[in-house]
């Protein structure tokens, strides 16, 4: 074989292995993360942030790269009308024609609405900021425009989040985020019946805050988190509800804590003054009834 068609061939076959490689992993790898909520940011590597307020609420903010929207954090319910709406890792012309588009669906934006920009970084505000003027101006939406300044350490004040460097900040917000998330989507619990004050009975109380204790654990364990203290505010157990109605959730007294990836934790329940209480030290399995 003579050496001009032998690297001929070396280099088509090293062709054909990069388009394999591109069509069956690359490729869904990509399409798979495109649009997607539920991924977490690399507060590492970006390069802009940028609040955007429809009125009080929907609240959200939009963290971009290289003109790209990486990552959407949601700060109140409405705002999960952009959840999982292919908008991420779109550029930001792309992401906030999607953007409007979903906020004037949901009946969130409309003429007249005040539509406020918080700039956290110089770059992509005005990129954000143009977009979604143009937008507005196509579709002949006519809106008032609001401009403020704010830091990380602003918005995790106003949420009641520990201060702390700002690349643990930004984390501490995405997890406040995904809790939002979170509690939209499992608002349901796993104890389908509905419970009543003559049915919140010893065993069925257990059976409950065991239900509240698996969450703390879906959550730390989905976050990777290893330690955290009891007067963190990303994810209060006093919103974790019991029922599946909705209707039953852990007493104020409640708390948790996380140490070295083990939840220890007091829930209690109240029911037309009946009372249940448990202490849970470090494992569904070790707990006592009671106070701790």
């Amino acid at each position: 074989m003579k050496e001009s068609t032998k690297y001929k061939i070396e280099f088509f076959l090293t062709i054909l292995l990069i388009l394999v490689v591109l069509i069956f992993k690359f490729i869904p790898e990509y399409k798979k993360s495109l649009g997607s909520s539920d991924s977490f940011l690399d507060t590492k590597n970006y390069d802009g942030i940028v609040e955007i307020k429809i009125n009080e609420q929907p609240d959200f903010i939009l963290v971009t790269k290289r003109d790209y929207i990486s990552a959407i954090l949601f700060f109140d319910k409405k705002a999960l009308c952009l959840y999982n709406q292919n908008i991420e890792n779109r550029t930001i012309e792309e992401g906030i024609n999607i953007i409007v588009e979903q906020l004037i669906k949901n009946s969130y934006l409309q003429s007249g609405s005040t539509i406020t920009f918080a700039k956290y970084t110089e770059h992509s505000y005005q990129k954000v900021q143009t977009a979604f003027k143009n937008k507005l101006q196509a579709l002949k939406v006519s809106v008032n425009y609001g401009e403020i300044q704010l830091t990380l350490k602003d918005k995790a004040t106003s949420l009641d989040i520990e201060d702390t460097n700002s690349e643990e900040l930004l984390r501490k917000l995405e997890l406040y985020s995904k809790e939002i998330i979170r509690y939209d989507k499992n608002n349901v619990s796993k104890y389908d019946e509905p419970v009543t004050p003559e049915s919140l009975t010893e065993e069925t109380a257990k059976e409950l805050t065991n239900n509240i204790y698996r969450k703390l654990e879906e959550y730390a364990a989905e976050n990777k988190i290893i330690n955290q203290t009891t007067n963190s505010t990303v994810l209060p157990i006093t919103l974790i509800p019991a029922t599946s109605d909705g209707t039953l959730f852990p007493d104020t007294t409640s708390w948790y804590y996380i140490k070295d990836s083990k939840i220890y934790a007091y829930i209690s329940l109240t029911s037309d003054n009946q009372t249940f209480n448990y202490c849970y030290q470090g494992s569904i399995d070790t707990y006592k009834k009671g106070q701790c």
